[in-house]
């Protein structure tokens, strides 16, 4: 898996006995954290009995985990485990929580995503929390794989679209569920914009505190603690075991998509569709990316013509980044599916496409070698039902071949289709055999010191141009 580093602040927030007192305070920082942030943390760290605590909760695994960012426009991850029992006095396990704080524009190395971060940091933090560290720590360098959620969120679909609809609207959401609450909070940021989730803060796994409210909140609710304490406030409350209709959700291309790929599994299409850098991401550009990922994904049940329409109107693109990235994508799935759906077309509709295929082969570059493929399988499949009328049609191409910038494939391809006909000739009533004379006119006139032109006249009791070459 590929790995990029990443280098950053880093703190320590947990209860400890000191000379200076006891409590939950940061214990341990970095020098590059500024005060303000410090202040920021703090706040935002969470103390005893502040996680949501289901099932085995004596491993040392995260518990819960933070993002947000911070008013130095920064960004901010914690990592909240059980550090053994609260020295205080006052029962239950004490919270350890290890901060790390860097740059926003450091997200994008990343896909956006901020757990990568967090299973570097578990990584390097082991599985002993710091309860003794020197007073000033040094600066953290993770090493960050390439790596996202494999699964989709477990809910029902309803549910994951009203979850996104929240966030896309820029709403704050409490979600109250049972199980894996990094797994779905990793999973329903995958359905947003890569810059939309780079500011979208989140808790997962943290008891629910309007102190320190995020925009995306995945919790335990089983007293309905949070639930009343939503009550009145501009904050969306869902539960998964509420038996409540949700309400219906206007049509939108981008959630279409999203749940498509959650729907089929499909989490790496996912990951890798949303996690560009776009710059637009409005409701209308949102909309718009959506429309795109829905006509690619189209494309295996598209029509050649709708595919050869899309192709032109693809390589007049000439956008770039990740508006660039798609279009690279929907060529691509054109030159996966064009071939095989066009060998399947029938042969009176194949012979209506040679004009747009032939299309793409005059323009330069990048679509004249994706055409000279079709073309290539157009005459092929012509020449074998029709070698007149393959003949005919390669002959208003061959002057244009000379220069192209597959001149060898075409003369091949030319080669093939006249020695067919001259064969079909051979074989022939007369009557059919004069039909052959205006198509070897036709070629004597675009090539008429060709070997096989030269042949093809003969065939039709026509006297060859002189000198004959190749």
């Amino acid at each position: 898996m590929p790995k990029t580093m990443l280098c950053c602040d880093q703190a320590l927030f947990t209860s400890v006995r000191t000379p200076m007192g006891e409590g939950y305070r940061i214990i341990a920082a970095s020098k590059g954290l500024k005060p303000g942030e410090k202040q920021e943390i703090t706040r935002n760290s969470p103390s005893h009995e502040a996680l949501c605590l289901e099932g085995d909760v004596t491993v040392a695994s995260p518990l819960a985990v933070a993002f947000y960012p911070l008013a130095t426009g920064r960004r901010c991850l914690a990592m909240s485990r059980l550090a053994g029992a609260e020295q205080t006095g006052r029962g239950g396990q004490r919270v350890h929580t290890h901060i790390v704080v860097f740059d926003a524009t450091d997200l994008s190395r990343f896909g956006f995503n901020p757990l990568r971060i967090l299973r570097a940091l578990v990584e390097s933090a082991g599985t002993e929390p710091k309860l003794d560290p020197p007073a000033v720590l040094p600066e953290l360098e993770l090493s960050v794989d390439d790596s996202d959620c494999p699964v989709a969120p477990p809910l029902p679909s309803a549910t994951r679209m009203h979850i996104l609809r929240s966030l896309l609207d820029g709403r704050d959401l409490v979600m109250a569920m049972p199980g894996d609450w990094l797994t779905a909070a990793e999973a329903i940021l995958l359905g947003l914009p890569g810059p939309v989730r780079a500011d979208v803060s989140f808790g997962a796994g943290l008891q629910f505190s309007l102190s320190r409210l995020h925009r995306l909140n995945l919790l335990s609710d089983e007293k309905g603690k949070a639930k009343l304490r939503t009550t009145g406030q501009t904050v969306d409350y869902m539960n998964t075991d509420s038996t409540e209709p949700l309400p219906v959700l206007a049509s939108s291309s981008w959630l279409t998509f999203v749940e498509r790929c959650y729907a089929s599994g499909d989490m790496a299409c996912l990951s890798r569709r949303t996690s560009r850098a776009y710059t637009d991401t409005t409701p209308v550009g949102c909309e718009r990316l959506g429309d795109l990922f829905g006509t690619i994904d189209r494309i295996p049940q598209c029509d050649c013509q709708t595919m050869l329409r899309m192709a032109s109107e693809s390589f007049s693109d000439t956008s770039e980044g990740p508006a660039g990235e798609l279009r690279e994508e929907l060529v691509e799935a054109l030159k996966r599916h064009l071939p095989d759906r066009f060998d399947a077309t029938p042969i009176t509709d194949a012979c209506r496409l040679w004009e747009p295929i032939v299309a793409l082969w005059r323009r330069p570059g990048r679509e004249a070698a994706f055409a000279q493929n079709l073309l290539v399988r157009a005459v092929s499949r012509i020449t074998n039902e029709d070698p007149l009328l393959a003949a005919r049609l390669t002959a208003g191409i061959a002057v244009e071949a000379a220069q192209h910038e597959d001149a060898d494939g075409c003369n091949a391809l030319f080669v093939q289709v006249l020695t067919r006909l001259r064969q079909w000739i051979a074989t022939a009533a007369d009557a059919r055999t004069v039909e052959a004379v205006p198509v070897a006119q036709l070629w004597q006139q675009v090539r008429p010191y060709s070997k096989t032109v030269r042949e093809l006249c003969l065939a039709c009791g026509m006297a060859p141009a002189d000198n004959p070459s190749a």
